[in-house]
């Protein structure tokens, strides 16, 4: 992939971005799964997995998640995918976070298992169309257990869009670009990046 390609300029596509991404995360999860593939023919392969950069994740779990989150945000050509703007290698470094709420990062790998096992009983996701996987995710995030679980992987998809890309997300601002968004000045230095800046006296 062309990791510095440029996208399509269209107002309208960033508009409906910002409107369903502001409904919540099944709002915009729908939005960008289900109208951005049109075809059975679509398959998305994700990158090599790394057990450095991808832990805590097992190598399944990775693959699974890395589908899950590009269905989430697909590269399209209207505007970067959940690989590009780096997405799983950002909620691996939350899972990592010593000071995120561990609950909520053992909700993430515990319903991320449930989902696994869902799937290894019913049907053959990794290989599926996008389509396919669409349809499946979309069936998760109308349960009981999956509803917030997807909420919460879209609330961190769309932090890998739009943080700096100091925090190695966001790569090449291809998130800023897209939706013409103008970062504050001066931008943060090393001490002051999350969490470099608790472990300094500079204030």
């Amino acid at each position: 992939m062309n990791e510095s390609k440029k996208f399509k300029s269209n107002p309208i596509s960033r508009r409906e971005f910002a409107q369903k991404a502001a409904l919540g995360g099944i709002g915009f999860f729908v939005f960008a799964g289900l109208e951005s593939c049109g075809t059975d023919e679509v398959y998305f392969v994700p990158r090599a997995f790394n057990a450095k950069i991808h832990s805590p994740l097992s190598l399944k779990e990775y693959n699974y998640l890395a589908r899950i989150l590009n269905v989430i945000l697909p590269e399209n050509g209207n505007g970067p995918g959940a690989q590009q703007v780096n997405a799983v290698e950002h909620i691996c470094s939350v899972l990592r976070d010593k000071r995120q709420d561990p609950d909520e990062n053992r909700l993430i790998t515990n319903r991320l298992n449930r989902f696994i096992s869902d799937m290894n009983q019913n049907a053959e996701f990794q290989n599926a169309s996008l389509k396919v996987q669409t349809e499946l995710v979309v069936a998760a995030s109308e349960t009981k257990w999956g509803n917030y679980w997807v909420s919460r992987l879209t609330t961190l998809v769309l932090e890998a869009l739009l943080l700096d890309p100091k925090y190695n997300v966001n790569s090449n601002e291809c998130g800023w670009k897209w939706l013409e968004h103008q970062p504050g000045s001066p931008r943060p230095t090393d001490s002051r990046l999350y969490p470099t800046i608790f472990e300094t006296d500079e204030i």
